[in-house]
């Protein structure tokens, strides 16, 4: 089972159990895969950013 980091705690995760974020620069093919636990990116995201994936979850 493949393992990934979760960038905002540091902890590990299975990926299927986590959020991919992919980063890219604006007018560049330039981009980066990160990931995190569905808890982090809840806890980091103003509540005023609309999300329209469900990370209620407990991951």
């Amino acid at each position: 089972m493949e393992t990934v980091m979760c960038c905002f705690c540091g902890e590990s995760l299975t990926h299927k159990d986590s959020v991919e974020i992919e980063i890219s620069i604006a007018n560049s093919e330039e981009s980066q895969c990160i990931f995190s636990h569905k808890k982090c990116l809840k806890k980091v995201l103003d509540k005023n950013v609309p999300i329209g994936i469900d990370i209620d979850d407990e991951n």
